[in-house]
């Protein structure tokens, strides 16, 4: 689901986002859970790349996305 998001117009990006997290905005999130998310698309689900852009730990960020998913259901590295 993630790869297809990626590969989705904004508009139908931002449409998608809303089914997902229904109530929730992703503006409820943190900064650093939308920055998180946003490099992890830019960097093609890579989950090395991305982590060594933000300058954190891989399991940081493995960390970060399970935490995603257990909030929205969605497992961004699928």
């Amino acid at each position: 689901i993630g790869r297809l998001i990626y590969q989705l117009p904004i508009p139908l990006c931002k449409m998608f986002i809303r089914e997902i997290f229904g109530d929730m905005s992703p503006d409820d999130f943190d900064e650093e859970t939308l920055a998180t998310i946003n490099k992890f698309f830019e960097n093609s689900l890579n989950v090395s790349e991305t982590s060594r852009q933000l300058f954190i730990h891989r399991n940081t960020l493995v960390y970060r996305l399970d935490k995603i998913q257990k909030i929205t259901g969605l497992d961004l590295r699928v």
